[in-house]
């Protein structure tokens, strides 16, 4: 399965991303280098697992969050809709096998961290906390089968 991304520059511009742009883009750590073109970068933040970043190109600030094929299902399901610091249980975004559970029940979780992860179209992915809470539930175990929009993990 390919992946698609799209980005959101400075909260206002997208841009998507082929497979083939994918490839042609190499980022290090000082340099941006598209279809063999080097562009002089300076990092000022990088969150891996928030998929948000934060650049400086030519004197200017970009702000740039990344969203890939599921971020991207999730939002065509309307799933992706809930205030980012509001706590909220976790619902598989497809159907899939959980391969990971990180978190247990009565555990405090911060936005952003690790709860489950699912293997879904030989894709794993990780399902994050929305926003602080409580786990109340936890409804599957490692190796269960789960259907689309199926409850997995209760958040208060």
């Amino acid at each position: 399965m390919s992946t698609t991304y799209k980005l959101l520059v400075n909260q206002s511009h997208s841009i998507l991303l082929n497979p083939q742009d994918v490839q042609n883009l190499d980022v290090s750590k000082n340099h941006l280098l598209y279809n063999s073109e080097s562009i002089d970068i300076e990092w000022l933040e990088r969150d891996f697992n928030q998929k948000t970043y934060r650049f400086k190109l030519n004197g200017e600030t970009f702000e740039v969050e990344i969203q890939d094929t599921l971020d991207l299902l999730i939002e065509n399901l309307g799933l992706g809709t809930a205030s980012a610091h509001e706590a909220s249980d976790v619902i598989a975004p497809m159907p899939g096998r959980i391969v990971q559970v990180s978190v247990s029940e009565g555990q405090q979780v911060k936005q952003g961290d690790p709860l489950l992860t699912l293997e879904a179209m030989k894709m794993e992915n990780t399902l994050v906390a929305k926003g602080d809470g409580v786990v109340k539930g936890i409804k599957v175990d490692i190796g269960d089968t789960v259907g689309k929009l199926q409850l997995l993990i209760e958040i208060d």
